[in-house]
């Protein structure tokens, strides 16, 4: 699993530096910025499919940096396949869909992505 959260971390930093699982904890927010959160289901032995939940925010009076960051997202993980020495990856966007701030400034979009999963080493 280490290894899975180390190879996502890389993917997400290839998008965005400004990038956190579950919750951007830095002690100044630099806009914008995403956080993912993944559930997995187990397929079978060797293989499980997560959901990747994403959602990217922004203080800004529009969503133009929101969406040139999803499709960064879709450029670098829909049809993606990604080898490393314990897994066999397979990412597949699914939706994505704006999310009500009650703020004229705070942006938020929510993406999924899904993702299967080979465990190579078990």
């Amino acid at each position: 699993m280490i290894e899975l959260l180390q190879t996502l971390k890389l993917m997400f930093d290839q998008v965005t530096k400004e990038s956190y699982l579950e919750i951007n904890n830095s002690e100044k927010i630099n806009y914008p910025y995403l956080t993912y959160s993944l559930d997995i289901d187990n397929i079978n032995r060797n293989t499980d499919g997560f959901y990747l939940d994403i959602d990217i925010f922004d203080e800004n009076s529009s969503f133009i940096n929101i969406f040139n960051l999803e499709s960064l997202l879709r450029e670098n993980f829909d049809f993606n396949q990604k080898f490393t020495d314990g897994l066999f990856l397979r990412f597949y966007f699914q939706r994505s869909f704006s999310v009500a701030t009650q703020s004229d400034t705070l942006k938020r979009r929510n993406l999924q992505i899904y993702c299967k999963v080979d465990w190579r080493n078990k």
